[in-house]
């Protein structure tokens, strides 16, 4: 499949926005994000400093309707649809926690020529 802009577009605005949104302070932290091509793919990792996700929700962290906070004001669709977007380009995401430490999440998209 050949990457799909929009849809890339979407899934790394929405994971920007939920790294400024579940930050500790209500000083913005800088959020990392890295996009590089290799082995015909596309990895892109989206790193930061917020307030993390305990250990212990993440293996539900993309289920549908799942909010890994009490302070999430979102319907919980994010993470889920994140992963729906992935999928449908044929690729794969992976998120890492820590409460209070921050998230990464990491995603390996392949890329036709």
């Amino acid at each position: 499949m050949v990457l799909d802009i929009g849809l890339l577009t979407q899934l790394v605005a929405h994971l920007l926005e939920n790294a400024l949104l579940y930050q500790r302070s209500k000083t913005i932290e800088p959020v990392l994000v890295v996009i590089e091509e290799k082995d015909s793919s596309i990895w892109i990792t989206i790193s930061d400093k917020g307030i993390g996700i305990p250990k212990r929700l993440l293996p539900h962290v993309f289920k549908l309707f799942f909010k890994g906070d009490m302070h999430s004001t979102g319907p919980g669709f994010g993470l889920y649809l994140s992963k729906l977007i992935t999928e449908k380009m044929n690729g794969t995401i992976h998120l890492e926690s820590e409460k209070g430490e921050g998230t990464i999440v990491s995603m390996v998209l392949p890329v036709e020529r």
